[in-house]
């Protein structure tokens, strides 16, 4: 087994030892690490998600957050975000392995990557 396979598998039964759920890899999909600035305002049309988000800074009216989202394209994580960030930047999308984990400057991996795959605007 690769170091890194063995560090992702290290983690992901640390979280099940915490008690979070952990989700089942979906071979069709493509786990991908975004990030992107927005206000994150009631008043800008924002609302909050169903896939696990950090806020990575502040300041300037727009703050900076980051997920993990499985989904089939990349179009398809720009539309999730901006559907519950109509106010968004994107910064980057990269697409990483399946059983990917952010490190540990973002805590409390809860497993939530999931989007409900839909048309949006």
């Amino acid at each position: 087994m690769k170091a890194n396979n063995l560090a992702q598998a290290v983690k992901t039964r640390l979280m099940q030892m915490r008690g979070v759920q952990v989700q089942e890899i979906n071979p069709t999909l493509t786990r991908y690490w975004v990030a992107w600035y927005s206000s994150y305002l009631v008043a800008d049309g924002c609302t909050k998600p169903p896939f696990q988000i950090w806020c990575t800074s502040q300041g300037d009216g727009k703050d900076s957050f980051c997920a993990v989202i499985d989904a089939s394209s990349e179009e398809v994580v720009w539309a999730a975000i901006r559907r519950h960030f109509p106010d968004y930047v994107p910064r980057f999308c990269e697409a990483r392995n399946a059983d990917y984990i952010p490190g540990d400057r973002f805590p409390n991996f809860e497993g939530r990557t999931s989007i409900k795959e839909m048309t949006y605007d």
